[in-house]
């Protein structure tokens, strides 16, 4: 498994999360198993992981992983968040 590490991924993003977007499907079309990892919050996530094309298999947050919550879990629970 390969991690590309970043800060943020808010919109507008950098270049450089362009790039490991990019490289992210490169892995996947290649069949290479690989996770974009952010470390600041964002109570967005689930808009943001859909505009940049991302899934739960594709994507980890830092604090929802230590706090052991996932995007599906966090909607499933919580009626007011939409998808």
């Amino acid at each position: 498994m390969d991690y590309f590490l970043t800060h943020k991924l808010y919109s507008p993003i950098s270049a450089i999360e362009k790039m490991m977007i990019a490289r992210l499907q490169l892995f996947k079309q290649h069949g290479q198993p690989a996770t974009f990892v952010t470390r600041d919050y964002n109570r967005n996530v689930i808009n943001d992981i859909k505009k940049f094309g991302l899934d739960q298999t594709t994507y980890l947050n830092m604090f929802d992983y230590f706090q052991g919550v996932d995007q599906a879990g966090a909607c499933g629970q919580n009626p007011g968040l939409r998808v």
